[in-house]
């Protein structure tokens, strides 16, 4: 049989001492071994943090390597590095500002601060800090590239063709800028030139699914179908599990007329990805222009259960609802796009339409006036027969000439 020990006061007392003291010279150990350590190892050690996506840990070591030597613009650099790759793009760009106020000709720490405010959506900033490279090295691809995109994301697309055709100028072997000149001619409307562009990345990368994608999108917009449809393939055969090309060459089958086909694209895109609302949406346009009223009201069903804050949806399902006669559902669907997109004159005519049908004219007159109210004009003819069925008593004098 064990015997119990006990202790008395005193002997607690004691031991806990002990532990304490214990704890004091671990800590004093451990602090002495950090002192010890040189700036270097410590930078080193922020650098694996770094590798590893432990920015926090990075950034504990940067600051201890910066309590050190405050005035070392490298470290600043490495910390707003490990700043930006958090998402802490103000912090990074307050360490890439000392950077530059530290060596204020220092192009690195230029383009650092601009990929800091570009991440932000500050492009005036970034465009201004790109420009400040190129100032200090005229020849730096990169940064026109930079600058390019920039100028790009507000829509200053000439300024951007500039910028991609100066990287064309200085590496006319790089695929990517044709491409990104053929974005930004795209955005401008002007798919001819962007064409072009595309087809002369393809010439110096004849395997970038991305270009042939950018390319069929453009003879899309210009009504070429057929060469859509081939760009759209040949995506499709270098990626067969490409949602997006099914969906696009599916819906340059539908602009060609050819539904089934159309049909069988938007399948194989849901079929690669289940969630693809944009494939359901599509298939939906599709089966209501065959007539296959059941189908397209189940494929925007499924939209609307992926995407419950898209007002189309719910208009085109309202409008297929409205098409077999049922103006219940397609009043209840066309109020929910009201909901979402309560400026929208198109849906309140849609269900104005609906409440005449069921014989609700108030609330059909409501709709009318709604209309008129944010600058719409009701459909005459429409007004017309309501004025004859409803009577004049409810007609306002604006709304028909």
């Amino acid at each position: 049989m064990k015997k119990s020990i006990s202790m008395n006061t005193s002997q607690l007392y004691f031991l806990r001492k002990i532990s304490i003291l214990i704890l004091l010279v671990t800590f004093l150990f451990l602090g002495n071994a950090f002192a010890l350590e040189t700036t270097e190892q410590i930078l080193n050690r922020g650098i694996e943090y770094i590798n590893k996506g432990n920015y926090n840990r990075a950034i504990s070591a940067f600051n201890r390597a910066l309590d050190r030597n405050p005035n070392d613009a490298n470290i600043y650099n490495m910390r707003g590095s490990a700043y930006q790759s958090k998402g802490n793009y103000n912090r990074a760009i307050s360490d890439f500002s000392k950077v530059i106020e530290l060596n204020p000709e220092d192009p690195n720490a230029y383009t650092n601060r601009g990929s800091a405010y570009q991440s932000k959506g500050d492009y005036d900033r970034a465009i201004s800090d790109f420009s400040k490279v190129i100032e200090l090295n005229p020849n730096d691809v990169n940064t026109y590239n930079s600058r390019g995109y920039a100028y790009q994301s507000k829509g200053n697309y000439d300024r951007a063709i500039a910028d991609f055709s100066k990287v064309i100028e200085l590496n006319p072997e790089d695929p990517n800028a044709y491409a990104s000149c053929g974005n930004a001619y795209q955005s401008k409307g002007n798919h001819d030139q962007a064409i072009l562009e595309y087809t002369r990345a393809l010439d110096r990368n004849p395997n970038d699914a991305n270009a042939y994608n950018t390319r069929g999108s453009a003879y899309q917009l210009k009504g070429n179908y057929d060469l859509a449809i081939a760009d759209f393939s040949k995506v499709i055969e270098l990626n067969p599990n490409d949602a997006n090309a099914y969906t696009n060459r599916g819906s340059a089958y539908q602009g060609k007329g050819n539904h089934d086909q159309a049909i069988l694209d938007f399948s194989m895109a849901i079929k690669v990805n289940p969630k693809d609302t944009n494939a359901y949406y599509s298939r939906g346009n599709a089966n209501q222009l065959k007539g296959n009223h059941d189908h397209a009201i189940a494929d925007f069903s499924k939209a609307i259960k992926l995407n419950p804050k898209d007002a189309n949806v719910y208009t085109r399902r309202g409008n297929v609802y409205q098409l077999k006669g049922n103006h219940d559902h397609a009043i209840a669907d066309f109020s929910k796009a009201i909901k979402l997109n309560p400026k929208d004159v198109n849906i309140y005519s849609m269900r104005g339409n609906s409440y005449f049908q069921k014989k609700e004219y108030d609330k059909c007159w409501a709709d009318m006036h709604k209309i008129e109210e944010l600058g719409g004009k009701p459909n005459p003819g429409f007004v017309e027969n309501l004025k004859n069925v409803y009577g004049e008593r409810k007609i306002n004098v604006y709304l028909i000439p």
